[in-house]
């Protein structure tokens, strides 16, 4: 509203600045027009001569002029020019102002956004729907200081809606490249829009099979040497779908080859709104948040989530708690999820997950036991949540066994009506460390109350609002992008050996380019790391609690695997064991080294729920187009087995990195 307003003030700029100038030039003709002894040419230049005047804050004809000219001549016509022509010459002036303004309002604009000078990296977002007019009002001013933003539409926007985006510092396109008539014309779009300096290319069209168009275009002019984007550029593809994002990795991936030194051109993350409220809910609320200051522990730390409403954002839930919900080597993950359409829900669901990885029965889906350690089951229960079943179903689950609850419905009066009964029952079965996160994206004045009205709601949290989830800073996520290439280079990288092959010259290597590194890797491998990224915040916790239950420091990691370390010996950027890798089991597995052999089995659980979460099972060896990998198997399979032990000091490296310097 804000921005309209301004539009129409501009158009009665335009307007008042029409009406001055043909009053005050009629005013002109008639005291002008009366002087006989005047030639037509001099009368002309004097009658012009008061117009440019009055708008310079100065007029020829005075007001007094003006007045004796219509005592002299008295007629109606005289009298409104003459009334008319005492307000021209007060608009006039105003006019000159606000034209001054434009003018240097324009200057500053227009040198804030010279890319040539001010050598700012750019941000192409393409698609204009509510997503990203949303994304568009997230800290603009410190984005702006770091990019310049193009918006590019397929379809055109009102000039209003033109006008703010030129306010707020953004430049939008109108231009379809899906539909361009040759690929010249698209390298000529792409080279006006400067993407040649794009460090992000965001596709957020609300089709998915529309940015996939958008994503093979890039990639055609790659390969037939047309239009080449910058190496460190970043394609974020918003993907909804779960068959097109499988779509778009096989794509990516189709030449991938893990002995190859080809890098790919581009980094490309694929992402959905409901995954980015879901990542922010974790984050922002974790798992362990039930069991802060318990006694409890870490074996004992059961995750108990209790799912309303099995949508996109349900579906999240689950999928992202596969990889933050692992505590230790063994405590139970259960997921009980309702809704009243489960059975197709929850089919549709289940297609992610490999039958070599799952044990599928009608109402659950259960982790098999050799494929990794510890319990996980997602339970279905057919029933509405503001049913009696419901209130049975839970009572008789145990209320106060549930460690965790999300209410992810869309409707958000069944949201509050079943917030509001968990709230209480929870509190009746003593339950009162329970987070109650509960969707509300459909009604921002009713989602501000019950979150702020702590008498009413006092344990209701807020789910990530879909306006916070799209802000172009969450959608970017350097810190958690710089986190996982850093994992990344040192896994690729890392030197374990054994001290027979330790030579005399040992040392760091910085100098080295960690984005040509993360360019060589699968995107499965890139969701890898960025998994073990997100995961950080809850090793971090579950050191801390480890290191409480053995009554030892948390620079217990140094004396284990520092530069003195007992079990692996770090010098420069290597770290050296004795003997063989039998010898280091051995060493693993004594009580001595009980804290890296608990967290090597709870980072090994971690992963394996992570690549079975992505549809991965067991195979003879790592294939990414069938998605099987060796090592997905319980920890003392992958100890004990002579082709994969070896991969055991890898499951150290989490705890490595927090030695790196």
């Amino acid at each position: 509203m804000k921005e309209e307003s301004k539009f129409r003030i501009g158009r009665v700029f335009y307007i008042l600045l029409i009406f001055s100038f043909v009053v005050i030039s009629a005013e002109g003709i008639l005291f002008y027009g009366n002087k006989e002894d005047t030639p037509l040419f001099f009368k002309i230049l004097l009658i012009l001569q008061n117009s440019i005047k009055a708008f310079g804050f100065k007029t020829v004809i005075s007001l007094s002029d003006a007045v004796s000219m219509m005592n002299n001549h008295p007629s109606i016509l005289h009298s409104i020019i003459c009334y008319a022509y005492g307000l021209a010459v007060f608009t006039a002036p105003y006019c000159t102002l606000a034209f001054a303004y434009r003018v240097l309002e324009f200057l500053l604009r227009s040198f804030r956004n010279f890319d040539f000078w001010s050598k700012k990296d750019n941000i192409i977002i393409f698609g204009y729907n509510d997503d990203v007019n949303t994304m568009l009002q997230d800290d603009k001013m410190d984005i702006l200081k770091k990019y310049s933003i193009y918006i590019v539409s397929e379809k055109d926007i009102s000039s209003a809606e033109k006008y703010k985006i030129s306010r707020a510092g953004y430049r939008f396109y109108n231009f379809d490249m899906s539909k361009a008539n040759k690929k010249e014309d698209c390298k000529y779009f792409l080279d006006k829009i400067k993407a040649k300096r794009a460090k992000y290319i965001i596709l957020f069209d609300e089709s998915s099979m529309k940015n996939f168009e958008l994503l093979q275009i890039f990639e055609l002019n790659e390969k037939d040497g047309g239009f080449s984007l910058c190496d460190d550029v970043k394609i974020i593809c918003r993907c909804e779908d779960y068959g097109i994002n499988e779509l778009i990795s096989d794509y990516f991936d189709v030449d991938y080859n893990d002995n190859s030194n080809e890098s790919h051109r581009y980094d490309l993350e694929l992402l959905s709104v409901p995954e980015l409220q879901v990542r922010m809910m974790y984050d922002n609320i974790p798992l362990y948040t039930f069991y802060k200051e318990s006694e409890k522990p870490l074996k004992n730390w059961t995750t108990h989530i209790l799912i309303a409403g099995f949508g996109k954002v349900g579906q999240q839930a689950v999928l992202q708690a596969m990889n933050l919900a692992v505590f230790s080597p063994e405590n139970e993950i259960i997921i009980d999820v309702f809704d009243n359409d489960i059975k197709s829900k929850s089919d549709i669901f289940a297609s992610q997950f490999s039958l070599q990885s799952f044990e599928f029965e009608d109402s659950c889906i259960r982790m098999k036991k050799e494929i990794a350690d510890g319990t996980f089951i997602i339970n279905f229960y057919n029933m509405d949540v503001l049913s009696h079943t419901f209130y049975h179903k839970v009572h008789e689950i145990g209320l106060e066994s549930y460690t965790y609850s999300i209410v992810a419905i869309d409707k958000i009066d069944v949201c509050v009506g079943c917030a509001t009964w968990l709230v209480k029952s929870f509190n009746e079965a003593g339950n009162t460390k329970i987070p109650i996160v509960m969707r509300m994206d459909s009604n921002s004045i009713l989602s501000d109350y019950i979150t702020n009205n702590n008498a009413l709601f006092p344990k209701v949290k807020r789910l990530t609002q879909r306006k916070k989830a799209v802000s172009l800073n969450n959608i970017l996520n350097e810190d958690m992008n710089i986190k996982a290439k850093r994992f990344n280079y040192m896994y690729s990288n890392i030197d374990i050996i054994d001290e027979n092959n330790k030579t005399s010259n040992s040392f760091d290597t910085p100098d080295y380019d960690i984005n040509a590194c993360w360019r060589k890797l699968s995107l499965s491998k890139r969701e890898s790391n960025k998994a073990f990224s997100a995961y950080e915040k809850v090793e971090n916790e579950v050191i801390k609690k480890l290191c409480s239950e053995l009554e030892v420091q948390e620079n217990i990691i140094d004396s284990i695997i520092g530069e003195s370390g007992r079990l692996l010996r770090k010098d420069g950027n290597k770290w050296y064991y004795d003997g063989n890798d039998n010898e280091f089991m051995k060493k693993l597995k004594s009580e001595e080294n009980y804290f890296a052999w608990t967290m090597a089995k709870t980072e090994h659980r971690r992963w394996c729920y992570f690549m079975a979460s992505k549809g991965w099972k067991n195979g003879s060896k790592r294939d990414n187009r069938f998605k099987r990998h060796n090592c997905l198997v319980e920890f003392d399979k992958l100890a004990d087995d002579t082709d994969t032990k070896e991969k055991v000091k890898y499951d150290l490296i989490p705890l490595m990195m927090k030695l790196k310097k």
